[in-house]
């Protein structure tokens, strides 16, 4: 979170009640780039998606603490895992979203169930994590 926002919100919490309104609420999961990987296009799984359940409402979805390689702590030549893939939904109204930037995304439905993932050629030799994190807007 933002110094100032941290700070504004520390100021509204001094000043009155309105704390939980006025702040954003943000809730990260992690993401391990080996354990939560999938290969892509021929290549097998290495490990299963981050399950997460999410309430309803409107969020900005985006990475932080970004660190995952997909070679041996490698971040350069194209090596930085830069993407993560969220799908959410239940039954026929499955979808999903590759999220790099912020992303807006709004859950509308009581499931609120999210898997996420990376998908590599080759999994076993990936490093690293990220946050996933999910900051409420509404």
């Amino acid at each position: 979170m933002d110094v100032k926002v941290l700070l504004g919100c520390f100021s509204l919490f001094v000043a009155s009640a309105v704390y939980a309104d006025s702040c954003p609420q943000e809730t990260s999961y992690t993401i391990d780039a080996r354990q939560n990987c999938f290969g892509a296009p021929f290549g097998g799984s290495n490990g299963t998606a981050a399950k997460f359940f999410v309430s309803p409402g409107r969020y900005l979805v985006y990475l932080g603490a970004n660190n995952m390689s997909c070679m041996n702590n490698d971040l350069s030549n194209g090596c930085n895992i830069d993407t993560v893939l969220v799908h959410g939904g239940m039954m026929t109204a499955r979808w999903g979203r590759s999220i790099s930037g912020p992303t807006q995304i709004d859950v509308s439905d009581s499931s609120g169930s999210f898997w996420a993932y990376v998908a590599d050629d080759n999994c076993g030799d990936n490093t690293g994590s990220a946050k996933l994190i999910f900051r409420k807007l509404n």
